[in-house]
């Protein structure tokens, strides 16, 4: 934003830097101060917008971690890259949802030192462009992307693109190429020559001369003078002159200075930073030294961010009594510093799906953590060395370090949970349990058939028979550490890897846990283990599967135990038909041409097998010894959604895994704890079969 200077000005407070707004991707604020402009076209639902301009405008530089004051040139400005030659027109740079544009910018020109457009509103963006029509709204803002850019360093003089430029109190940025990729109607810009435009007889789009042409014409440097729009209702007011901001004014005997105009911008500037500052003191009103802190950055002239910087490190080193209140500070730029920063580490990791917000992650991408680490701690970290740099990350009173590493951390995590594919869900039935006291599943009987009843008679009263199950959560868990040598070293994989092999730990574990209830000797409350010859269900012959036809065999006579199930009456037929048949690897070619292959002769034993559907489902659990496995075990199994045997459940129904941290005392830097709950039951034998040699 600039401002208005003259040689016999009163003092002016320094002005504020505006906060830090991490969560701008990038955005460039453009301020207009114009209402009702005569280029609307309330038919057509038009405006001409005035998108940026080549005045420098105040911007978080994050690679230097200061404010610098950024220039657009106009000559670097690639419209040809601008997808389908428009620009999208959002509400505030917001992109959460299709329902923030409120049109397109379209007809995208240079015109002098001004990148223009025609705004173009949608006709469900009714109050915007009222808001537009009547003035109220006049500020546009632009998002883009800088490609080069060139510094000079303050109180320097470098030529640029052909152009002379000083730099004043802060770096000068000269953004020498830069492609938009959004215009904005906002609140509040920074830039006083953005805007909705009004029609001027002085600045015409062909054959017109503007303003900066005529200073140059004069002699005047363009970087240092420049004019704003004249409204089309005072076109014979004088121009004004304004400059860079902490830039010399440069003397022109044409060139007149609004005193008033002077004295409120800056009274107005002085009163924004004093509320800004007490917003930010208020919520620690009763913190011993913030109110001597309140007052002396207030008499000081200190900046919102310096102010705010200064808070915080004030309340990281109090050792507060427990009855004194802390109120955690959770600011909208915050916790867009904290997703900017997390999507990068994601992209950077490489992990597929790990980045939620690819534009946020392209951006930040390049960030090494020891550069999160500086831009957390702020303008003392320049005086650290990176060992102090990390520890002091960590152990900073916003807690935001740990939390991003954290953050991806636990996606990485289920990252790497999703990417198992377990068996144990195809052939098992699923549950929920609240808490970890052991629960009942209740197998009640079939009907059974349905009674004859005679002329008369009265209808019989059937009584149902039930198994009941018992069924419980059991709690799994490991720590693996993140320390300061692997942020050090910038050691992605510390904090995405591990967490990922984590995330697939679990995900084996519930299909170990399934598949050791399934093999396990597990006695079920009516005395007899799962599979047995009380149950019916067990083919312990002594014919190992060495050939298809053997592999046909076993397949065949699971299929007559099943089928030959009773309900809990002993006398109704159930007819449950299998749908898997499950063994190990070494097993698997055996069994894979008796359930698939095509007819192999005209004497084909396994045709009737083909026609079962059967699916095969091949699992090195099945031979694990650990959980009573063999490499000759064969299993048939039901849908589960029909006669399931085995349930496995889950804390509320979530299988996934969860991710806590402890930031450590007895190692530099946190430890991080990936945990589940699950639980196998058995619930039925008569959805199942085994074939094991005996």
């Amino acid at each position: 934003m600039a401002k208005t200077k003259q040689s016999k000005a009163p003092a002016q407070p320094q002005e504020e830097a505006p906060p830090v707004q991490h969560n701008q991707r990038r955005y460039d604020g453009r301020m207009s101060v114009r209402i009702a402009p005569a280029t609307l076209n309330t038919d057509t639902r038009e405006v001409d917008l005035t998108i940026a301009t080549e005045a420098p405008v105040p911007m978080y530089e994050w690679d230097r971690d200061c404010y610098v004051d950024e220039v657009l040139l106009m000559d670097g400005l690639h419209l040809d890259e601008v997808r389908r030659g428009k620009l999208v027109l959002l509400d505030s740079h917001a992109m959460d949802s299709v329902r923030r544009v409120l049109g397109s910018v379209v007809e995208l020109r240079v015109d002098g030192d001004q990148f223009a457009g025609r705004a173009q509103f949608s006709t469900v963006s009714g109050p915007e462009f009222t808001k537009v029509q009547e003035g109220h709204v006049d500020e546009v803002s632009v998002g883009y992307r800088v490609a080069a850019a060139a510094f000079i360093e303050p109180g320097e003089s470098a030529e640029v693109a052909g152009k002379t430029f000083t730099a004043g109190a802060r770096p000068l940025k000269v953004c020498t190429s830069w492609t938009p990729h959004e215009a904005s109607m906002v609140p509040v810009g920074a830039d006083s020559n953005a805007g909705t435009r009004a029609q001027n007889p002085k600045r015409t789009k062909q054959g017109g001369t503007t303003m900066a042409a005529k200073k140059r014409e004069q002699g005047v440097d363009a970087t240092e003078v420049r004019a704003p729009e004249i409204d089309e209702t005072t076109e014979q007011a004088e121009p004004v002159a304004v400059t860079t901001r902490d830039s010399a004014p440069t003397a022109h005997a044409d060139i007149q200075v609004d005193e008033d105009a002077v004295r409120e911008l800056a009274t107005r500037q002085e009163r924004k930073r004093i509320a800004d500052i007490e917003r930010h003191f208020e919520p620690f009103v009763d913190v011993p030294g913030a109110a001597d802190l309140l007052a002396s950055v207030r008499s000081e002239g200190a900046s919102v961010n310096d102010a705010r910087l200064r808070l915080l490190e004030l309340l990281g080193t109090l050792d507060q009594p427990a009855e004194v209140r802390r109120v955690e500070v959770k600011t909208e730029e915050r916790d867009n510093q904290r997703a900017n920063f997390a999507a990068g580490l994601a992209i950077r990791s490489g992990i597929p799906g790990l980045c939620d917000d690819d534009e946020r992650g392209r951006e930040f991408g390049n960030r090494r953590m020891i550069d999160i680490c500086r831009a957390i701690v702020g303008p003392s970290a320049w005086s650290m060395n990176e060992v102090e740099l990390a520890g002091r990350a960590f152990s900073h009173s916003s807690g935001d370090f740990p939390y991003i590493l954290a953050n991806v951390a636990n996606k990485s995590m289920l990252a790497g949970y999703e990417s198992v594919t377990p068996t144990w869900s195809r052939w098992c039935a699923t549950g929920s349990l609240p808490d970890f006291k052991t629960g009942h599943i209740n197998q009640l009987a079939e009907a059974g058939y349905l009674s004859e009843v005679q002329a008369g008679a009265e209808y019989p009263e059937h009584t149902f028979d039930e198994n009941r199950e018992s069924r419980t959560l059991t709690k799994f868990g490991k720590i693996f550490a993140i320390t300061e040598e692997a942020v050090i070293n910038d050691d992605l994989g510390a904090f995405t890897q591990i967490p990922s092999k984590h995330g697939r730990a679990w995900a084996r574990t519930i299909n170990y846990q399934a598949y050791k209830r399934l093999l396990a000797a597990t006695t079920m409350t009516d005395g007899y283990v799962l599979f047995s010859d009380d149950h019916s269900n067990l083919d312990d012959s002594t014919t190992e599967i060495t050939t298809v036809d053997h592999a046909s065999a076993v397949i065949r006579a699971l299929y007559q135990l099943m089928v030959a199930q009773k309900d809990l009456d002993a006398v109704s037929n159930l007819n449950i038909m299998p749908a898997f048949v499950l063994c190990g690897h070494t097993l698997n070619p055996y069994l894979a041409q008796a359930i698939y292959e095509a007819g192999r002769g005209a004497n084909n034993r396994a045709v009737d097998v083909q026609r079962m559907g059967l699916d095969l489902i091949v699992d090195a659990e099945i031979e694990n010894t650990d959980i009573n496995g063999e490499d000759d075990i064969v299993v048939m199994l039901a849908n589960p959604g029909d006669a399931p045997v085995v349930q496995m459940e889950f804390l509320n129904g979530n299988a996934a895994p969860t991710l806590s941290r402890q930031d450590g005392f007895e190692i530099d830097g946190m430890k991080l704890k990936v945990k589940g709950y699950c639980g196998a039951t058995c619930v039925d034998y008569r959805g199942g079969a085994k074939f094991d040699v005996d």
